[in-house]
């Protein structure tokens, strides 16, 4: 394991792992590495969207978005050449076609209640992401996370 000085308090709990420790402000190539892939994956994001501004709770969730991307597929140079990370560690499935039903960042309506007034029974949101029991959304009126089931 390659650290820059953020694993040494648990060096000795992981063992027998080797851990490679490196000093603050020292770029090393195994670490920057993914950390470029993720920032060019988000970057194609952004540049395939048409807003012209990205909240940074949009921001925050392109990223988790982009790196549950690359987590499910299995690693080139990885421990199995057939398991994806995620199936090793978490044990999920292959991703499906259900679970991106809607897209990161696409307009929705949500349903919210049903009051017998003539006021609107949904609200607009931009989609983040579908979790195993509910999907997240952006409100549009109030730039907050929405959990809808």
């Amino acid at each position: 394991v390659h650290d820059d000085n953020e694993l040494h308090c648990i060096e000795d709990d992981i063992q027998p792992v080797a851990t490679i420790i490196y000093p603050t402000d020292t770029n090393v190539g195994e670490i920057e590495r993914p950390n470029r892939t993720v920032r060019e994956i988000v970057q194609s994001f952004v540049q395939g969207m048409t807003y012209s501004r990205i909240p940074l709770i949009m921001l925050e969730y392109l990223v988790l978005h982009a790196t549950e991307c690359l987590n499910n597929f299995p690693a080139q140079n990885g421990v199995s050449q057939t398991m994806s990370p995620n199936s090793i560690v978490l044990g999920s499935n292959r991703p499906s076609y259900k679970d991106y039903e809607l897209p990161f960042g696409s307009y929705c309506q949500i349903y919210t209640s049903t009051k017998n007034t003539p006021a609107s029974r949904s609200i607009g949101a931009i989609s983040l992401c579908k979790s195993k029991t509910d999907h997240h959304f952006m409100s549009l009126a109030s730039g907050k996370r929405i959990n809808h089931t």
